[in-house]
């Protein structure tokens, strides 16, 4: 099987629905994948925060479910999500210098943080 990069991201509410997304697509919706090895990924795939409160998930088939709709509970808040995005646009750390390199960062990082409040 192919290594998959796939990362929760440390807690940042803003990564969450592009984590979801290709969670679901790439290992979730995969009928040939056991439910084990989906919960090994979905484990694999958490930092920080976030995976220390799945620390202790057994590497049980039945956990999966179980553990993927915890995560979902946890960040699927609209109301949430669509304050995080506000607040890291309100937030966005400002050009350190007039330079073509900090205005294509904040360019990028505005459209990142709109496409995210538009989905």
């Amino acid at each position: 099987m192919p290594k998959i990069e796939l990362s929760a991201g440390d807690g940042d509410s803003t990564q969450w629905i592009s984590y979801k997304d290709r969670f679901s697509l790439m290992l979730h919706d995969m009928p040939e994948l056991s439910d084990t090895m989906k919960l090994q990924f979905l484990l694999a795939s958490l930092k920080g925060e976030v995976a220390r409160l799945f620390d202790h998930v057994q590497l049980v088939e039945e956990h999966y479910a179980v553990t993927w709709q915890a995560l979902k509970d946890r960040s699927d808040d609209l109301k949430l999500l669509m304050r995080e995005y506000f607040g890291a646009l309100v937030d966005l750390q400002l050009m350190a210098g007039p330079t073509a390199e900090e205005l294509t960062r904040i360019v990028n990082e505005s459209k990142r943080l709109i496409r995210g409040m538009e989905r």
